[in-house]
């Protein structure tokens, strides 16, 4: 069975956990008899792709020789660039037809008028856009995208049973055409070396990625500041995402704390020296489709703190701790328990080492063949 994948993910994100869970899959596949993924792809500055053996074994593609020319030009031009280029590698490929299934990395539709009456399998990744519409703009089309494309695929894989149950809810898709196909970690905890980043605290909570919107960042903060100010020796220092803006310094410097909020970019190395020096790891998070956080977290032996929304229990189960979203003394108790009780934690870490055991990147694999083979 040869499944193709298109260009979309790895243009419209240098990191992030789609474009992992990609590269998992297709490294993954490439060891599967009688599977044979191929990857549409002009180029792409996707950290995970490149950093991966995609590149090395030829499924993904090094630089091509006029990238030297398009790599000269403005940012912004260069990658408009590189996804016309990518646009035309994908369409390329659907046009041969040399595949069985087809399984598109993002939401635009583009590709249904090249499949020719060949299936498609369709990841639906959360439903953040219908369920906190109020948070996009209104002409986005994403939501009207990913509906149409969910009924019209012949499967579509949800990463959560949250995911799936708001797809099913929102979108009305039959819930038997929905299998649930859960992430992994894709970090190992217990065999990186971990480089510890220089100007790294003691004491600290950790929070990971993007900080705005639905991430609930500044409801972490505030939470946070009678703690820090009791605490002299404890800080927050955040992983990932951009550096800190001037509205969120101005607002540090408000609550007197500007000295004890700190952002480290990182990639895996960093990301398991963080997770292994935190007192917690704190996810207030809104909503998210599965939270991959949470089991870097459990695999790096870092006690998880997280929302009581959306999929986070079904994640993490009883190795977390949850609280209110909505009930800042709820978070604030929470976080005071785990930093401040050395039983607490030591449970939790233990019990999130067995709980990361659940979740592996060859069990999705295995799982996600058996929804291609119902089809192809």
């Amino acid at each position: 069975m040869r499944v193709l994948y298109d260009h979309q993910v790895f243009w419209l994100q240098q990191y992030g956990g789609i474009s992992r869970y990609y590269v998992e899959l297709m490294s993954q596949l490439q060891c599967r008899e009688r599977i044979d993924p191929a990857l549409a792809l002009w180029y792409s500055e996707n950290r995970h792709l490149l950093s991966s053996t995609l590149v090395r074994d030829g499924l993904a593609p090094s630089k091509p020789p006029i990238y030297e020319l398009v790599k000269k030009v403005q940012t912004s031009t260069k990658r408009d660039l590189i996804g016309f280029f990518d646009f035309r590698a994908s369409k390329r490929a659907l046009k041969k037809g040399d595949f069985d299934l087809f399984h598109p990395t993002y939401y635009y539709p583009y590709f249904l008028n090249y499949l020719k009456g060949k299936p498609f399998v369709l990841t639906v990744y959360d439903m953040t856009h219908e369920v906190m519409p109020e948070l996009f703009a209104p002409n986005n089309p994403t939501m009207g995208n990913k509906k149409m494309l969910a009924e019209r695929a012949e499967k579509v894989i949800a990463i959560s049973h949250s995911t799936k149950n708001d797809l099913v809810r929102i979108c009305g898709i039959d819930p038997s055409k929905v299998s649930v196909v859960h992430l992994a970690s894709p970090l190992d905890g217990l065999t990186v070396k971990g480089e510890r980043p220089s100007g790294l605290p003691d004491q600290y909570v950790l929070f990971i990625g993007n900080r705005g919107g639905y991430k609930n960042f500044t409801f972490l903060v505030e939470a946070m500041v009678g703690l820090l100010k009791v605490d002299q020796t404890m800080h927050i220092v955040c992983g990932g995402g951009a550096p800190f803006s001037e509205d969120e310094r101005t607002m540090f410097r408000e609550k007197g704390i500007e000295d004890r909020v700190i952002q480290f970019p990182v990639d895996d190395s960093t990301l398991v020296a963080l997770y292994r020096g935190a007192r917690a790891f704190v996810y207030p998070s809104l909503y998210e489709g599965f939270g991959l956080p949470i089991l870097e977290a459990f695999g790096c032996g870092c006690p998880v703190i997280a929302s009581n929304r959306s999929s986070f229990p079904e994640i993490a189960g009883d190795a977390g701790l949850y609280f209110d979203p909505s009930d800042m003394a709820s978070l604030e108790n929470t976080i005071y328990k785990v930093i401040t009780d050395e039983c607490t934690r030591a449970r939790m870490i233990e019990r999130g080492y067995a709980r990361a055991k659940n979740f592996s990147w060859e069990r999705m694999t295995e799982e996600t063949i058996a929804v291609y083979r119902t089809i192809a």
